[in-house]
């Protein structure tokens, strides 16, 4: 057995021995992951269906239909998160060790951890600072030091698409990363009192350092991205509360309707670029096309190989 993500190898595990067809693994894992969502969504803001809209966008397709494995460590991540800033910190701390044992980059974790037990909060001047040290590392790393090739883990991915050069501001999602965070940091500057739930300081920090883990190491392309898309798993739920701010503040009020159509058209905006531009479905039928509808035939000596393979990454 690997040393690392051990819970995900007990998972395939315990399925081959129930017996389940694999369309049922799926199929149970993703409604697991959204049912979880939408709770922790709906106890943490009020604009709950603002949350679970972006989630839907973009979060569902990247988990829950083709990195399913990256997916289940994101969702316990965020519910860890929540369990932490409930000074439930045992449950929190399991949570998230069951998330680095289904996904070792999960380990990324302990840096909004860390931060948050040191108290340093996602100020302006902590971002600002740290963002011109981020953009400093990732113009000085270069691929050809070659992470890659000197973690056995990522070795597979060296001259592969997805250890390709992401870039900083050539990068849409680095902007988006930048945008978020701007509007976060000045009304976390500018409405302490509204912004005061640990769980949402929280969330901030992990979003702050996502946006610095994609900076520095966007010369390496599938680890930039999977520890911004674990880091920033609650993007969805920062933003609901963006909005909830702009409508609860007496100043802000008047700007609500601009606010909400800037996220709706952000949300269909990213499903046209994940369905059209990107084709994410044609990408989950191409992996799902390797894998026969008995998982017990295809399973019968391990996960599926190949291109199949991409799904659970």
């Amino acid at each position: 057995m690997p040393a690392v993500d051990v819970g995900y190898v007990y998972l395939n595990s315990l399925v081959k021995i129930v017996g389940l067809p694999f369309e049922a693994l799926i199929f149970l894992l993703a409604l697991t992951a959204v049912t979880s969502y939408a709770l922790f969504f709906w106890k943490h803001t009020k604009f709950c269906a603002i949350a679970l809209m972006l989630y839907y966008a973009h979060d569902f397709f990247h988990h829950e239909m083709i990195a399913i494995r990256s997916g289940v460590a994101a969702i316990l991540i965020l519910w860890g998160y929540h369990f932490w800033a409930s000074r439930r910190r045992p449950m929190g701390i399991a949570l998230m060790v069951l998330a680095v044992l289904t996904h070792l980059e999960a380990a990324v974790v302990i840096f909004p951890l860390l931060l948050d037990c040191l108290k340093i909060r996602s100020t302006p001047k902590y971002v600002f600072l740290t963002l011109i040290g981020s953009i400093i590392v990732g113009n000085s790393l270069d691929s050809s030091y070659s992470l890659f090739a000197l973690i056995d883990r990522l070795a597979t991915y060296q001259g592969s698409d997805q250890a390709a050069t992401l870039g900083i501001f050539s990068n849409p999602v680095t902007i988006k990363q930048l945008m978020i965070l701007g509007v976060l940091c000045w009304l976390m500057n500018s409405k302490k009192d509204k912004l005061s739930t640990p769980i949402l300081q929280l969330c901030a920090t992990s979003y702050w350092i996502s946006t610095l883990w994609m900076i520095s190491f966007n010369q390496f392309g599938i680890l930039s991205a999977r520890g911004y898309s674990l880091l920033g798993v609650g993007e969805g739920f920062i933003v609901a509360q963006i909005v909830a701010i702009v409508y609860d503040d007496p100043q802000l009020r008047r700007y609500r309707r601009l606010v909400s159509i800037v996220v709706v058209c952000y949300a269909l905006t990213t499903l046209i670029i994940d369905l059209q531009v990107k084709g994410l479905v044609d990408e989950y039928r191409t992996t799902f096309s390797y894998v026969s509808p008995s998982f017990l035939r295809n399973w019968q000596n391990g996960p599926p190989s190949g291109a199949a393979q991409g799904c659970w990454s």
